[in-house]
């Protein structure tokens, strides 16, 4: 048994890898908040550490923003995208 892997992993040398492309980062489940190991997901955890030990004393709101401005400029994009389309029609 301790020769076999997992289902979705294959067997490299003694290890077992996953079966997907390029191996895509970790994610962190934080209670159901996924977190990228990206550089907005670092960002977003120091904030969330800063606002938890008192040396930031912004509102949550700023605090979750690298977890939502990016799909906020990319729907922004998307209606630009969308009415320059219908413009030019």
């Amino acid at each position: 048994m301790a020769n076999k892997c997992l289902k979705g992993f294959k067997k490299v040398g003694k290890k077992c890898v996953s079966k997907k492309i390029n191996n895509i980062p970790p994610i962190y489940n934080f209670g159901g908040v996924h977190i990228g190991s990206g550089f907005l997901g670092l960002l977003t955890l120091i904030f969330i550490t800063l606002k938890l030990t008192n040396f930031i004393n912004w509102s949550w709101f700023w605090i979750l923003s690298p977890l939502w401005v990016p799909g906020a400029i990319a729907l922004i994009f998307f209606l630009i995208f969308l009415l320059i389309s219908k413009v030019f029609r």
